[in-house]
């Protein structure tokens, strides 16, 4: 069985978002069991579908908050390795599914 180039990126890149998704979501459960008050200020982000359909702008505002903890320095506040560690995984995949989609959509 023979693979192209093209579908190898593109199953590498689904599973590269797929693992993005999987550890912020993580993310967003450790600061709420974990840092309740980080997690209030972010605007309670989650990924729950129902919050999502009764009122996509608070979901939206939410996601791009919490977005915005993962990017800026917020997090060194606390001092959690584990939350530091989370954070940065976050970060690295979010960067490799952007490279991903950039190659997806220029190469092919």
């Amino acid at each position: 069985m023979q693979f192209s180039v093209r579908l190898v990126i593109g199953l590498g890149t689904f599973l590269v978002i797929g693992t993005y998704l999987g550890f912020f979501a993580y993310l967003l459960r450790y600061l709420r069991r974990h840092y309740t008050m980080f997690w209030v200020d972010l605007g309670e982000p989650s990924f729950s579908l129902s919050r999502a359909q009764n009122n996509s702008f608070e979901f939206a505002s939410s996601s791009l908050s919490a977005l915005q903890f993962v990017f800026s320095n917020q997090y060194r506040a606390v001092e959690d390795r584990r939350l530091c560690g989370l954070v940065w995984l976050v970060r690295g995949f979010f960067a490799a599914s952007i490279v991903l989609i950039i190659i997806e959509i220029v190469a092919f």
